[in-house]
């Protein structure tokens, strides 16, 4: 059972996933210059999920099949100091839900890519240049997409003594296709669809700076990156007057940010110490007065993990803890969610024998508990046990 929110009586929960997934890859064309690769996946997954709770606020009775196929083919061209990439990808994907409008729909995504890299080796072998430039186009079934994407990256990683600096610049050009749920979700009582929805587009830029030191039996490393993101398109679930919420695209978005990273291995990596803190600035643009220049929902101020772990004669523990900053939970910023900690740990203690290898393991997520929402009015999942025992043949 999970916990109920804002006075809400407890409900049962159940839910039972199948995941099968293949893939392959092979060469066909190898030489010092040129090669040629194939590479092929397949996934299927099967989610059943039931929530029973007294007014049915929570009420879900789901049985979703989801599969993937990929095919992606490849040709690499080397000419020191360039490397050319090019290929095609086919990507066709389908769920199958009474959830849906439909019980079931699919889409199909082709692309063509290409993708030429620099890297010299400068300054005595203390410095090493990289840069690199890509554009790809995809075709994307029943999408009202039609952008040629470009990528860039430029960075330099000078070595001195015990200590390595990396500065790195990155411009990118990204999509994000809506989800068949945001498209076809059925009307119902609480949500319904939105089958005119667009896909968000965005370009970002982003500065960082990240450097290490190697001190005897310590390694140091930490770092820093600043980003612009600009989005079209911003794709939002809102609550509509009619009580429904569904989603929207919204005229445009802006992220900004800043984020911090630091990490140390003690004693040849037997204990491991890292940290890292984000603060966003995450605002949506539109042409209407309640929401234009609010923080886009969903999206926490700030954030922070840290982590601590040992690997010691077959011995693994860690100990994690994650805050969460203000999130704001309706476009009009009106509501909002209190800050919350999250804590977790875990065991484990591996066994050879012959050629078996047994892994015998512990693991607990949210310690304390903690009662905490990311979507205004459903609680996420209380503490969760799990132990088990891992079994490999070689």
């Amino acid at each position: 059972g999970l916990p109920g929110w804002y006075d809400q009586p407890y409900y049962s929960a159940y839910s039972e996933k199948k995941n099968f997934t293949a893939s392959g890859t092979t060469g066909f064309y190898k030489k010092e210059k040129l090669s040629f690769d194939l590479e092929s996946s397949y996934s299927f997954r099967n989610d059943q999920v039931n929530i029973s709770e007294i007014d049915e606020l929570f009420y879900v009775n789901s049985d979703d099949d989801f599969e993937n196929l990929k095919i992606k083919t490849a040709v690499k061209y080397s000419l020191d100091p360039f490397i050319l990439r090019t290929g095609a990808e086919y990507n066709a994907e389908s769920v199958n839900s009474a959830s849906l409008d439909k019980s079931e729909r699919s889409r199909e995504i082709e692309s063509i890519y290409s993708k030429l890299e620099y890297w010299k080796n400068i300054l005595s072998d203390k410095l090493d240049y990289h840069i690199t430039g890509a554009v790809r186009k995809d075709f994307i079934s029943a999408a009202d997409f039609d952008r040629f994407m470009f990528s860039f990256d430029n960075s330099a990683e000078y070595s001195k003594s015990v200590f390595i600096f990396m500065p790195k610049y990155s411009y990118s050009q990204s999509y994000n296709l809506p989800s068949f749920s945001a498209l076809f979700w059925a009307d119902n009582l609480f949500s319904s669809g939105n089958a005119d929805l667009k896909p968000e587009f965005s370009v970002q830029h982003e500065l960082s700076l990240s450097g290490s030191a190697d001190l005897n039996y310590v390694k140091f490393k930490a770092g820093y990156s600043y980003y612009d993101k600009k989005l079209e398109d911003l794709i939002v679930w809102i609550k509509r007057t009619n009580g429904k919420y569904t989603p929207e695209n919204f005229k445009e978005g802006k992220i900004t940010g800043h984020e911090l990273l630091a990490g140390a291995d003690i004693l040849d990596g037997k204990l491991m110490l890292d940290a890292s803190y984000s603060r966003m600035n995450a605002r949506q643009f539109t042409d209407n007065p309640v929401t234009d220049g609010k923080y886009v929902i969903y999206k926490p101020v700030e954030t922070f993990s840290a982590s601590i772990s040992c690997d010691h004669n077959d011995y693994k523990a860690s100990f994690r803890v994650k805050y969460n900053g203000k999130i704001y939970l309706n476009e009009s910023n009106s509501i909002d969610i209190y800050p919350f900690w999250l804590y977790g740990a875990s065991v484990s203690k591996n066994f050879r024998t012959g050629k078996i290898q047994m892994n015998i393991f512990a693991d607990c997520d949210n310690i304390l508990d903690e009662q905490y929402q990311v979507i205004y009015g459903y609680p996420m999942p209380g503490r969760k046990i799990e132990t088990g025992i891992e079994i490999k043949f070689k």
